[in-house]
């Protein structure tokens, strides 16, 4: 041991040689570091995702020496295999443990934890002290988990489905549509999740695809029990330029939100002969709407102009149909010819 004096050599000295004396003798020191291992643990055989499942532990700490610390972590992990440690690991809970733990000394936990609804089938489940190495335990540091107890979760899904759709008799392009239908959950489920986005399209088929057209979409908020349903009204502007036979499309759930397992591929209904409306097809039949139809019926121009200066011009527009019902900018071109070339005129 060194103890050295002005260690910063703030004093101006002249002799800083003998500030620095050793002990005689050599001081021996030994390790006695804890070994915390996971002694017992009484584990359930089957669990439900979205529910709890109550794991009980015991920790002894079989080293020689204290804790040192006050402070751990000990975490449940579930796998998919006996490996831990791997990419397929997931920690299901951690929890603190305060305390000094003394050699030979021990302490049992009891908590009641929930098993995600994201997980279904054979897994197994360990329980890791000092999952993050916070005690000092030497050449010990490898057998902080126990061993691999099998966990099956079993799952009930929800399965959301589009049950009608009701059609308005009359639809004018441009104009705001009113849509009402009812979604439903005929699985044996909850729904895991507190809300959802229902999506409404118009499409020539009774398919979503990318040409679709899409209205928008209605905010769902609380979770649906099994056999439950609910009714939705949702009020879309129809683009102006439509025209022809469109089915109306529901897409409930539309970001996969709530977890259906198996059931997730029937999320979309098509509007039908029993959705109501006045072709009875299933079909909304749009017309367009009277239009405006603007020409230009005269244009006076100078037969001269000069570079620079100002060149007055007189035209006449006339509309030959319904009223126009907002404003709009005339452009004026100058062309080398009497072919308009917007690009190059």
């Amino acid at each position: 041991v060194f103890g050295v004096t002005d260690s910063g050599d703030q004093v101006f000295e002249l002799d800083n040689v003998n500030n620095v004396t050793q002990s005689i003798n050599q001081v021996q020191i030994v390790s006695q570091p804890a070994d915390l291992v996971v002694t017992d643990a009484i584990i359930p055989t089957t669990g439900e995702a979205g529910k709890t499942i109550q794991v009980q532990w015991t920790v002894k700490n079989q080293g020689t020496g204290d804790t040192i610390v006050n402070s751990w972590s000990d975490r449940l992990v579930v796998s998919n295999d006996e490996v831990l440690g791997d990419a397929d690991d997931l920690t299901l809970a951690s929890f603190t443990r305060t305390g000094l733990l003394a050699p030979n000394g021990t302490y049992s936990r009891t908590e009641s934890v929930i098993l995600p609804f994201t997980l279904e089938g054979n897994y197994q489940l360990f329980v890791v002290t000092d999952s993050a190495n916070s005690v000092y335990e030497g050449s010990n540091e490898g057998n902080n988990a126990s061993s691999a107890f099998p966990l099956t979760i079993s799952r009930d899904t929800p399965d959301l489905q589009v049950t009608s759709i009701t059609l308005p008799d009359t639809v004018t392009p441009g104009q705001p549509l009113t849509l009402n239908w009812t979604v439903a959950n005929l699985g044996v489920g909850r729904t895991n999740s507190n809300y959802w986005y229902d999506q409404v399209y118009l499409s020539l088929d009774k398919n979503v695809s990318g040409d679709d057209i899409n209205l928008g979409s209605v905010y769902r908020s609380g979770a649906l029990e099994p056999s439950a349903s609910y009714s939705a009204t949702g009020t879309f502007s129809l683009p102006v330029n439509l025209n022809g036979s469109y089915y109306v499309l529901v897409q409930t759930d539309r970001d996969n939100n709530v977890i259906e397992g198996t059931f997730e591929n029937n999320n979309v209904l098509a509007s039908d002969s029993t959705s109501g409306g006045g072709s009875g097809t299933g079909t909304l039949p749009i017309t367009p709407a009277p239009s405006a139809d603007l020409a230009v019926t005269a244009v006076d121009a100078p037969e001269q102009g000069i570079a620079g200066q100002s060149l007055s011009l007189t035209w006449t527009v006339v509309n030959n149909d319904a009223n126009t019902g907002q404003s709009w900018y005339d452009a004026v071109y100058l062309s080398r010819d009497q072919v308009f070339d917007r690009n190059s005129d």
